[in-house]
This record gives C-alpha cells, sequence and structure tokens, in this order.
C-alpha cells in the first residue's frame, strides 16, 4: 500500500507521470470496467431474461468494446489493420 488509507489522490499527485504512461492507465481503466459491465449484463436479469439480451444494452456495451479497440490502435497497444 503507498501513502495513508483513502490518500490515493495524494499518492498520484507526487507521482511523475508522462503522457504514455497516462494514456496506458487509462486504457488499462477502461477494459476493466468493460469486463465489470459486461460480467453484470450477463449475470443481472429484468424482464425474465439477461440484460444484455436487451437491445439498448447490447448497443451500449458494443459501443464501449469498439471505443476500447480504437484506444488500443490509436496508442499503438495492438496490431493496425
Amino acid at each position: 500500500m503507498l501513502g495513508n488509507l483513502n490518500g490515493g489522490a495524494e499518492v498520484f499527485k507526487k507521482v511523475p507521470w508522462n503522457p504514455v504512461e497516462m494514456q496506458a492507465l487509462n486504457l488499462g481503466i477502461c477494459k476493466a470496467i468493460f469486463k465489470i459491465a459486461l460480467e453484470h449484463a450477463r449475470q443481472r436479469v429484468q424482464g425474465g431474461k439477461p440484460i444484455i439480451e436487451h437491445e439498448s444494452v447490447g448497443v451500449m456495451l458494443g459501443e464501449m468494446a469498439m471505443l476500447i479497440d480504437v484506444l488500443k490502435q490509436v496508442f499503438g497497444t495492438s496490431p493496425r489493420p
């Protein structure tokens, strides 16, 4: 653990981040959030079926996945077509 409990913002202010590290950190956060959202959509049931089967939820998850893929290509973390 770095710093005090619930003092993460103070620690991050002291760390010298360069733009590439910030981009990698943000991309990692996006990927983790998508994974959590996808798992939740698979488990949550509404109207007798998992919410991942609802069209609007599928569209939102698809858009999240597309934006993450775009970020990967922009930042060069995956091969470009």
